[in-house]
Formats: C-alpha cells, structure tokens, sequence
C-alpha cells in the first residue's frame, strides 16, 4: 500500500487529491505537515530492492514511508532540520547495508501533496549532481553542494545555460559538429592540475595528440584560457555542464570512456598471439570502433592500437 501511495503522489498529485490524503494517513503520512525527501540509488535492480528493503525499515522507525518510484528509492520522513543531515545517515545505512556505495540526494517539502512532488524533483537532481561531482555513496541536500545547489532550480538552471554557453560555447559546437572530444579534453586538463603526461595519460592519447588539442582549444576560446581568472571561469563552466548533463551525451562519453580502456584490451592479446597476420586479420572489424573514437585511440604508447587506426586515418578529430 506505501508503494501505491508513493506512486499516486509523485505521478498523479492532482488526482483525487481528498482521496490521496486520506489514504497517505492510514499509513501514517500526514500531508498537511512538513517532511524531507530522500531520493536513493546504488546499482542494479536487485540491489534497489534489497535498498527498498532496507529504506522501508528505516522510514517506519522514523514514521515515514518508502517505495521505489523511477528507477529508484524514495523515502519520505517528517521534517527534521537537517535534510543533508538525514541523507548522510541513509546513505550509510544503506551503504552499509548493500555492501555498495549507495547515493542519497534529500529536499525539505512544505505542507500539501505538490511540495513533495517539488522536493522529489530536487532531490533526485541534488542526487546526480552528487553522481556527476564522483561523490557516489554520500548523501546531500542542496545546501550541501555549494554553487551546484543554487544553480539546481529553474532560474539558476537558465542562467548556468547562458554561462556555459558564452564561456565554452565554440568548444561544445565544435564537439557537436567535428565528433572531437576538446570539452573533456579540456576538463580533464583541469583535473590534473595542468600535468600534461597526467592529462593526456588519462584521456588515453600521446602527448603531442594532446598538444594539438591545447592548440585548438585556445585557437577557439583565446590563449587566455588557461590562465589566472579565465582559466577560473573556463573550469568553471566545464565543471557545471559536466554536473547539469545528463542526457544522451554523457551516455555516450560514459560508452566511449569504457570502449578506450577495451581497445587495447582487445588487440594487444591477439597481436601476442598471431603477431601482424592476426592484427591485419582483425582490422576490419575494429576499424569503423576506431574511426567512431577518432584521435582517442591513436596512442603511440600502444603499436597494435596505432597500428589498427592506421587503417582508419583520422583528421577530424583535431
């Protein structure tokens, strides 16, 4: 019945509201007071319900309740002033409990059913940006995350928008229309401080490959890009697209990131095994893998990784 309820006030709030509330009270959820939001998620679906499992037993010491709703735990408590607090302390239960970091994003919802339809929404956005921000197993509420959490309503959303945009807009369009990688490129530069053996190490290219990005990155955005104040705000921006992207593309990156680490994983056992018959044999197939991952793969460091990009020559990427 908790998990009905759960359905019918996140998906259909408007429905039959009197007959909502009276059902949400026979399990002891009184929509007419304040409550905190926690939205979990930590692995695959036979580890979401162990987490449900594990929620439910939590929500009914606290006096809430809990379902799964979208893909993942949803619990809903009586208001405490402290919701990140309150997500700290599930995210370590369920942790603990799993065995596997499991993430917990949290939101204080006013009175009424479409408070909690809002704090839903904000904490299952405040639980990405923790994903995104490689925070997996905390928990968090939007005070918590700094600029990232004023920046998750609608407004600051549209003004992020306009920020990315203006700062590292020629980067992204280029990405769009080229298929190169010179925003995580970029990013990554970051990361590691600048270290261009780290960067390029990281991102699986030879330095001078990495090289030829930096040219073309500060022939798009100015030489100054990397250093004192623009290099703040171009971190900046690469760092906020990075946590408001969740769509099509960071799926995309996600499978070119797995697929870097596979290539050579593939090639460099079969190239030990039959030598360059095996590796000529074997082209045709990885080819067109190469030719999808442009320069990202063309790492000197690797001959039999080199060698099967020789037969897909890329230009484009750079």
């Amino acid at each position: 019945m908790r998990g009905e309820i759960l359905e019918d006030l996140l998906g259909a709030p408007h429905r039959d509201a009197e007959g909502l509330r009276r059902r949400a009270a026979l399990v002891g959820l009184d929509l007419e007071r304040d409550h905190v939001v926690l939205v979990a998620r930590g692995g695959d679906n036979g580890r979401r319900h162990r987490i449900t499992e594990l929620a439910g037993g939590h929500a009914t010491r606290l006096g809430g309740i809990a379902g799964e709703y979208g893909g993942s735990t949803v619990v809903v408590l009586p208001a405490v002033e402290d919701p990140g607090g309150a997500a700290r302390a599930l995210a370590e239960l369920l942790t603990a409990g799993i065995g596997h970091p499991v993430t917990v994003g949290a939101e204080h919802a006013a009175s009424g059913a479409m408070a909690v339809v809002e704090a839903h929404r904000d904490a299952a956005r405040c639980l990405d940006v923790l994903v995104a921000l490689d925070r997996a197993g905390e928990g968090a509420c939007r005070d918590d995350l700094g600029i990232h959490g004023i920046l998750l309503g609608p407004a600051g959303r549209d003004e992020l928008d306009r920020f990315v945009r203006r700062t590292i807009g020629p980067l992204v369009e280029h990405d769009e229309t080229r298929g190169s990688d010179l925003v995580r490129t970029a990013f990554t530069y970051f990361a590691y401080d600048g270290n261009l053996s780290r960067t390029a190490s990281a991102l699986y290219v030879h330095v001078t490959t990495l090289y030829q990005r930096i040219d073309r990155i500060s022939a798009l955005l100015g030489p100054q890009w990397r250093h004192e104040d623009h290099a703040l705000q171009v971190h900046l921006a690469l760092t906020m697209r990075r946590t408001a992207s969740q769509g099509p593309d960071e799926l995309l990156h996600g499978w070119r990131e797995v697929a870097f680490d596979l290539v050579p994983a593939l090639l460099d056992p079969i190239v030990e095994a039959g030598g360059p018959t095996a590796l000529a044999a074997v082209a045709p197939a990885v080819g067109p893998l190469v030719s999808w991952l442009g320069d990202a793969v063309l790492n000197p460091a690797s001959p039999q990784v080199a060698a099967v990009a020789g037969h897909r020559l890329i230009d484009w990427a750079y």
